[in-house]
């Protein structure tokens, strides 16, 4: 007799382990007289020609070639740009979207009655305003802030933790040309005071756990005459801050006078500072950055890009909107008409809060992801045996498959061993973005497997409104942070104290383009040791250009030494 086991599986030319590897139940034995050998192995030929000429997966688009990233435009200065834009690098000029203002209106356009904005309270479902609805809470706040005193570029405090409510407040203030100053509190209370005085802030929007602390403080802010509270306010509350010479006013009565007396819009110009974004040092007082709507727009226009964002992303805000980082973000969504839900506020929430939402964008810092791959990893481990083999093929066969510039999330690995680590994010997220430190390339090698997507690596600073470089689709090589965005330039400035030349393609990183900082406010002193008088912004981080991928950055340390390769800039410390 001649047994012969059929799987039901299609797909086994990515899984040649797979008589080991598929449950016991995936195969159906079927028993054949030995007279029939031949139609046996008949059939065996047939299949496996099947499997030799069927169309396998299709690697990701690369939009330019991943091996070559930049062109060096100026060889005496060796300054570096973007290998899909030499000639010209872009700015909002190149977009018919040239304000934050004229963003979210977009999005009002693109998605009217759509879902907006998310709030979760409980263990309930998300609850969602509409973009035709935010649009009219967000003239009717700014219509009561003009009544209460706000002029075209005055400074509006905003103190709170991510919610509804901060993102209205700030579309109010770009609708009447105001100019944001988050505040948060690591700062500490000294460091607020002094942003209060050094801005001028009239008027500040909180969430109810800053108002105590508010309280504290009001009596040094000299220039504070108002604030706002989202939610209700008591009478005691209304007292106390009276008692220290300044108004207490909810969140609701603001926007209700301004709908008994609407003002028209006041749209800003690209040009006009959009928010005073401040960074704290290792010494002294927090410097205020000030950036343009220009410099926005610029800088999420090259990131959309590769993202392709569109009326049918959602995405979960997490983290900090007083860092540009989330802000850069959710100016990119809002012209697409994306959905944006709110965290609940308590990070030991987030897995739930991430199940509830089920976002197709993900960003995130390292310390996250590497909580993550930790997991998983430690839970395999632990586990060893049949578990650990399956998962260790898996990484192996997904790994080879990035190798080759594909990303996908439906091989048969992903239905026996990724699935649970992909349903941890939600089950269908699509992109996933990360910055603001090193991450490991074993994590980053890991994370793009296992959830089958590009996770894109980016580098920068406030002062260049966030990304300044980015991993682009089909590279799916570690040890670096991407080539340099179509809109800035990168030159190597010489650190002889560092023993660091450009001519040996290594230095301090310099950034130049639409997206860099107007200057710090108030302090021409530390805005000169930032911007030179050509333009260039001197970042303090050494990098390196990378030999195997020209134009490619690699960070060698965060104002110690930071590497950058061809096109691209890689992350590794050397303390």
């Amino acid at each position: 007799m001649f047994v012969i086991a059929v799987s039901r599986r299609p797909d086994l030319s990515y899984c040649p382990l797979f008589h080991f590897v598929l449950p016991f139940n995936s195969f159906q034995p079927f028993v054949m007289d030995v007279n029939a050998y031949t139609v046996g192995a008949a059939t065996l030929a047939a299949f496996g020609v099947y499997i030799a000429t069927r169309p396998g997966p299709k690697p990701v688009h690369q939009p330019i070639d991943v091996h070559c990233q930049t062109v060096e435009v100026d060889a005496k200065e060796h300054i570096r740009r973007n290998a899909s834009s030499p000639g010209k690098l872009l700015s909002y000029h190149d977009y018919h979207i040239k304000t934050l203002y004229e963003g979210f209106h977009h999005g009002i356009k693109q998605a009217g009655d759509s879902n907006c904005l998310g709030t979760r309270t409980g263990n309930g479902p998300f609850v969602w305003e509409s973009y035709n609805q935010v649009g009219q809470r967000l003239t009717n706040f700014g219509s009561g802030l003009v009544h209460h005193g706000a002029k075209a570029q005055s400074y509006i405090g905003i103190y709170s933790q991510n919610r509804a409510e901060w993102v209205i407040a700030e579309q109010a203030c770009n609708a009447y040309s105001l100019i944001t100053v988050p505040l948060y509190d690591t700062l500490g209370a000294e460091t607020a005071e002094f942003i209060v005085d050094q801005a001028q802030i009239r008027t500040i929007i909180c969430d109810p756990p800053k108002l105590a602390l508010l309280l504290d403080s009001a009596p040094r802010m000299k220039t504070l005459k108002e604030i706002v509270k989202m939610g209700s306010v008591s009478d005691k509350e209304r007292a106390d801050f009276k008692a220290v010479g300044v108004a207490l006013l909810s969140f609701a009565e603001i926007e209700a006078e301004g709908a008994a007396k609407p003002v028209p819009h006041r749209p800003p110009s690209p040009e006009d500072v959009a928010t005073i974004c401040y960074t704290s040092g290792t010494t002294g007082n927090p410097k205020g950055a000030m950036l343009t709507h220009g410099n926005f727009v610029t800088d999420f226009r090259c990131l959309d890009r590769f993202l392709a964002l569109n009326k049918d992303d959602v995405y979960l805000s997490y983290l900090p909107l007083a860092h540009m980082f989330e802000r850069i973000v959710q100016s990119g969504l809002w012209p697409a008409g994306a959905q944006i839900g709110f965290f609940r506020g308590d990070v030991k929430l987030l897995v739930e809060d991430i199940a509830a939402l089920r976002p197709t964008i993900f960003c995130s810092v390292p310390r996250l992801l590497n909580r993550i791959y930790d997991k998983v990893v430690g839970t395999v481990t632990q586990a060893g045996g049949v578990k650990k083999f399956l998962f260790d093929q898996a990484l192996a066969s997904k790994s080879a498959e990035l190798a080759q510039g594909i990303c996908r999330r439906d091989s048969i690995w992903d239905k026996l061993v990724f699935k649970k680590v992909q349903a941890t994010l939600g089950g269908r997220v699509r992109v996933v973005a990360t910055g603001a430190a090193p991450i490991g390339g074993n994590v980053l090698t890991f994370l793009r497997a296992a959830l089958g997507c590009p996770v894109f690596e980016g580098y920068g600073q406030t002062e260049s409104s966030a990304a300044s470089t980015t991993t682009v689709p089909g590279d799916f090589s570690v040890g670096h942070v991407g080539a340099p965005l179509p809109c800035n330039e990168i030159k190597l400035a010489d650190v002889p104290d560092m023993n660091y030349f450009s001519k040996d393609n290594r230095g301090e990183i310099c950034f130049r383009g639409a997206n860099v900082f107007r200057g710090y406010l108030n302090d021409k002193a530390k805005t000169d040791e930032a911007l030179d008088s050509e333009g260039w912004l001197h970042s303090g981080d050494i990098g390196e250009w990378d030999a195997e991928r020209p134009g490619c950055a690699s960070l060698i340390a965060r104002s110690i030494s930071f590497k950058l390769g061809p096109g691209r800039v890689h992350c590794s410390r050397e303390d």
